[in-house]
């Protein structure tokens, strides 16, 4: 790999901790000046070296104490190795320990502009970039209080807002995720998305093995701050999952890192457009005041999920169970073609489901100006206890390449499964035939 190909290059880095059994012995060490020695060492890293591209997202994985934190912060620079050197090329935004590199003192604002003169950026380019980190946090009025003030939640959102909207070459994060609610770490996982096709490095401490397989290439195994693997993430996890469930793990530093929609005849759907006038009126009466966005040709007025047979909008359901899921489309232009269409994802991005009028036959043609359509799709929520998302696009005709759409709404809708009692874990709820039997 050539040194410009190169984001970030750790090389023999090892890190020791001397413990000491009581206070007063770190005093008998200073005074013997090393001629005996009063503490026991702690090799928190031994020996770890790899190399990251540009561009790549790398999960870093492990159980607790395999030295994960550690190499993150000796990455960043807070801490010092023992032995060993780490080279990065280009700025780093870092979510380690919650609030690091806030003083609790400042208000939101004033840290947001802090940090950004830490990361070297002009008062200038952070007043163009602050509404957009304002408008990511989502605290409100609380952007002007102290910090210390904040829950942690809230600290999270701004800390990941400034860290990722003042655009680094080289974003770490550990664990920072976890403590913010569903909805905003679905928004992260998109800002994920977003800064990787910008060819930005992303380097991602998490237990979570579903979101590393999501979103990383490349993963990195410590265990006992040695270096277990390093490789495709899907073969890096699996020998996770062998240190986890106690199976003999081989140390192996470099893994081999080589880079139906159902029946057909339409049951379970309520496919087409239809005009029925009450149902269809009062859909359009809740979506009389969504304002106008100039230039479409088409628009999403309305999007809602329901249990079939009827109801208002719920966010709670059961493994299991019939719900109906639809939008108002209203068209703008005269429309050649028209077809509607649903993704459903998880928090991390999974794409759990996703279909179309136009792959069902349903899709409409010559649809003129000012028309209104109603689009709905019937399924059984057969997901394991979960939360959900659901994203709504409308689109012209098109079997492959790009997708000329209309409009769309991402993540409009998030919704939880619960399954009680408690049959499966997954995304996927399978109807299983189970025997088990003394032979």
């Amino acid at each position: 790999m050539s040194s410009e190909d190169t984001a970030l290059r750790v090389d023999n880095i090892s890190k020791c901790y001397e413990i000491y059994k009581e206070p007063h012995h770190r005093l008998l060490q200073t005074l013997f000046r090393g001629r005996r020695t009063f503490y026991k060492e702690f090799w928190a890293l031994r020996e770890v070296s790899f190399e990251i591209k540009r561009g790549e997202c790398v999960g870093i994985i492990g159980r607790n104490g395999a030295g994960k934190s550690t190499l993150l912060q000796i990455v960043v620079g807070t801490l010092a190795p023992s032995t060993g050197e780490v080279a990065v090329s280009g700025k780093i935004g870092a979510l380690l320990e919650l609030g690091s590199g806030f003083n609790p003192e400042f208000t939101g604002r004033e840290n947001v502009y802090m940090n950004g003169a830490v990361l070297g950026l002009s008062k200038k380019e952070v007043d163009e970039k602050f509404s957009d980190i304002a408008s990511f946090a989502d605290i409100g009025e609380f952007i002007d209080q102290p910090v210390k003030t904040y829950s942690t939640g809230m600290l999270v959102r701004l800390a990941f807002a400034v860290q990722t909207r003042v655009e680094p070459d080289i974003l770490i994060v550990d664990e920072a995720l976890s403590v913010g609610d569903e909805k905003f770490q679905r928004k992260c996982y998109q800002r994920f998305e977003e800064l990787l096709n910008q060819g930005t490095t992303i380097l991602l401490v998490t237990h979570a093995t579903v979101v590393v397989e999501r979103f990383c290439s490349k993963a990195i195994l410590l265990d006992g701050g040695r270096l277990a693997a390093i490789g495709a993430a899907k073969e890096v996890i699996d020998k996770y999952h062998q240190l986890l469930y106690g199976q003999k793990l081989v140390m192996t530093p470099s893994v081999n890192a080589a880079e139906g929609a159902g029946d057909r005849d339409g049951e379970g759907l309520l496919p087409d457009f239809h005009d029925e006038d009450v149902f269809l009126q009062s859909r359009l009466a809740r979506a009389a005041s969504v304002s106008r966005k100039e230039g479409l040709a088409a628009q999403i007025d309305d999007v809602w999920l329901r249990k079939a047979g009827g109801g208002g909008d719920e966010p709670y359901y059961q493994t299991g169970e019939s719900v109906e899921i639809g939008m108002v489309v209203s068209a703008v232009e005269d429309l050649p073609y028209l077809q509607a269409g649903i993704h459903i994802r998880t928090t991390e991005g999974v794409s759990v489901y996703g279909t179309s009028s136009l792959y069902w036959g349903k899709s409409l043609e010559n649809v003129p100006p000012g028309s209104r359509c109603l689009f709905r799709i019937g399924v059984k929520l057969d997901l394991c206890p979960g939360i959900y998302f659901i994203s709504f696009a409308i689109a012209d005709m098109s079997l492959s390449g790009e997708m000329n759409y209309y409009d769309k709404s991402s993540d409009a809708l998030m919704f939880r499964v619960n399954q009680h009692p408690l049959l499966a874990s997954g995304i996927v709820a399978l109807q299983p035939e189970m025997s088990f039997e003394l032979l």
